[in-house]
């Protein structure tokens, strides 16, 4: 039995799988095969097809890492904060992962950061006052200055605009914590599935990487994208590799186009997924390789 997604970890709508289209879309196949050879040889389609719903339950997480993360930039120095429960920090990146899947989330420096320059690895854990101020104490204000007595700086404390070895107590006044506040804003998530699991009969793997999106836009729910660092499917004698990968994160959903040629079984075919507007579940299309043009 396949083995549960991530939905485990983030309660989602339920997903259904297969086509979004009422017909079969290997009707397209039938002038390059028998009806048994296809109904056998399109099973992979559909087990990368379900592989893809990871990207969703991923990218779910990631907004609600990067969206955490952006609200509690007014209070991370008032309040404790953590990180969404589904996932840990592990040299110095957020992460989930199960036994066939692997996300990785990297926060680094936006523009116009203040402490930090722009791409620079956040490399402890921003939701922790621990990181800003070693065995820091419960603040105080003093008029309209907070005062955090504290043992020593932690890693990240140029964020804090104090310069790298402040003394204490630190004292924070309205504005400078204003741009405290907005440097954690301005940050950056990347993140990286990997993606190697059995789905029924055939074993489908993936890495894709969002590349460097700001905490404002995920938060915002702009699109971001999935690019492509390698992907693959094998079921048999058979193998899927994509020959298009335009695709994209948006609302919950995917938008865009992915698209296979499928070799190895009796039926050689390309097959398409076709997501949008932000649709977990795709348009299929698939085509015979070298044979006559059946439409789809």
């Amino acid at each position: 039995m396949h083995r549960p997604s991530l939905l485990a970890v983030f309660v989602l709508s339920s997903i259904g799988c297969g086509s979004g289209s009422k017909s079969d879309p290997s009707d397209a196949l039938a002038a390059c095969g028998e009806p048994q050879e296809i109904s056998e040889d399109t099973l992979i389609a559909w087990d990368f097809e379900q592989s893809i719903h990871e990207m969703v339950q991923c990218g779910n997480l990631s907004n609600q890492l990067s969206a955490s993360l952006y609200q509690a930039a007014a209070t991370l120095l008032f309040n404790p904060a953590q990180a969404p429960d589904a996932f840990s920090f592990v040299d110095g990146r957020f992460q989930v992962s199960q036994d066939d899947v692997t996300m990785t989330v990297t926060v680094t420096c936006g523009a116009l950061s203040v402490g930090c320059s722009e791409g620079d690895v956040i490399g402890s854990d921003p939701f922790l006052i621990e990181s800003y101020l070693i065995g820091a104490e419960p603040e105080e204000f003093d008029g309209a200055t907070l005062v955090i007595p504290f043992d020593e700086p932690g890693p990240l404390v140029k964020l804090l605009g104090l310069g790298a070895n402040p003394s204490s107590p630190a004292r924070i006044s309205g504005p400078e914590l204003a741009v405290f506040v907005n440097t954690i804003q301005r940050l950056r998530v990347n993140t990286v599935i990997d993606l190697d699991t059995p789905v029924n009969d055939s074993t489908v793997t993936y890495s894709l990487k969002s590349g460097r999106v700001d905490l404002e836009a995920m938060k915002d729910g702009e699109p971001w994208p999935y690019e492509l660092k390698d992907a693959s499917a094998t079921r048999a004698l058979q193998t899927a590799s994509p020959t298009t990968w335009d695709i994209e994160f948006v609302d919950g959903g995917l938008d865009g186009t992915i698209e296979l040629e499928v070799l190895g079984g009796d039926v050689e075919y390309t097959v398409s997924y076709t997501y949008g507007p932000a649709s977990m579940t795709p348009a299929v299309e698939m085509e015979c390789i070298g044979g006559a043009d059946t439409g789809s």
